[in-house]
């Protein structure tokens, strides 16, 4: 099998691999990269950078479209956390979904399962902050801000 970043072209129908190959974890241009388990994709939006969860890895990985170079933005490979922090310093639980920010400096990110956290991870300096939930770590639906406010797996 393996786990593959897939490119269609709406206008043709075209579909072509942007990235990835077989499943692991390396980053790399084109083929040479490895995923984990894929579930989370956006596009930048100036068009030029795809985000993905690697949740099989527990990561965040940035794709360059016109080159298919892909690197890790964030996140301890192989290691399941909550901790904030830059970079491969910080890690995740269980990063589910994924959306630039409407001016593409930031992605948010949903730590689903355990977390129960939105994280923000900026593009540019890789530093990965808690936006909402995960105060308890437990699951809940409080309405509130910062870590006051409690999600069940969003």
């Amino acid at each position: 099998a393996g786990a593959k970043v897939r490119m269609l072209v709406l206008a043709t129908g075209s579909v072509t691999t942007l990235a990835g190959s077989t499943n692991g974890w390396a980053d790399g241009v084109g083929a040479a990269a490895q995923f984990g388990v894929l579930n989370g994709i956006d596009i930048s939006p100036d068009g030029t950078q795809a985000a993905v969860t690697d949740v099989g890895n527990y990561v965040i990985r940035t794709i360059d479209i016109n080159n298919q170079d892909v690197r890790t933005l964030a996140g301890t490979v192989g290691s399941a956390g909550t901790t904030d922090d830059t970079g491969l310093a910080a890690s995740f639980q269980d990063p589910l979904f994924i959306q630039y920010t409407l001016d593409g400096r930031s992605v948010l990110v949903t730590d689903h399962d355990l977390s129960h956290r939105i994280r923000a991870v900026d593009v540019q300096t890789a530093v990965v902050t808690t936006v909402a939930g995960g105060g308890a770590g437990s699951p809940g639906y409080t309405d509130s801000s910062g870590s006051s406010a409690l999600f069940n797996g969003p």
